[in-house]
């Protein structure tokens, strides 16, 4: 296992993606951003970041919490989101944003699951993620009582200078340098 402090993922310049306009518009995200899709295409060469809470049902616990703060590049966001024909574009921060704020955001997991979700980067650049993570039970959060953090929050950094910009500063949406995205989106 790797310590999470001396970990960086590195995010590929072929995942500089054209988002389609029904994404963007559900979203607010820009038209083009490094994705890495919820679906897992090219996994041979592009990150599947996800979570999972399989493991919390040995402790006792039902349902997981992830509180995700941030640094990155000057202007540099972070979006997370599902996407599906049956559902459509959905938020899976708590309070129901489309890109993570920097000084924090929290996501629940209600049930033991594996899951990924897509998540975008607007800028070329080194984003450096928080992640602290809690538990409970349902009986718990519907009685009001606060979740049990881990005596070890996990700190990660994550994606990365991908290699589409000389400047980490540089904004991505140079015309002709993105590629459509293959299923992000609920369709036309």
């Amino acid at each position: 296992m790797r310590e999470p402090e001396q970990t960086l993922l590195a995010v590929n310049k072929s995942t500089l993606t054209q988002i389609p306009g029904s994404v963007s518009q559900a979203t607010g995200a820009p038209a083009t951003a490094y994705l890495l899709g919820q679906s897992g295409d090219n996994q041979a060469t592009v990150l599947w970041p996800g979570w999972d809470t399989l493991g919390v049902t040995a402790g006792g616990y039902d349902a997981a919490r992830f509180h995700i703060t941030y640094t990155g590049p000057e202007n540099g966001r972070i979006y997370a989101f599902t996407s599906s024909f049956t559902e459509g574009t959905k938020a899976v921060t708590n309070d129901g944003s489309f890109d993570l704020a920097p000084e924090g955001d929290d996501i629940d997991q209600p049930y033991a699951a594996h899951k990924h979700v897509n998540w975008l980067f607007t800028r070329a650049g080194r984003y450096t993620l928080t992640v602290q993570a809690s538990a409970w039970t349902p009986w718990q959060h519907r009685r009001g009582l606060r979740p049990v953090r881990g005596p070890h929050p996990t700190r990660s950094t994550s994606p990365t200078r991908p290699r589409a910009s000389p400047s980490p500063d540089r904004p991505l949406d140079r015309p002709g340098s993105a590629r459509p995205a293959p299923g992000v989106g609920p369709g036309p």
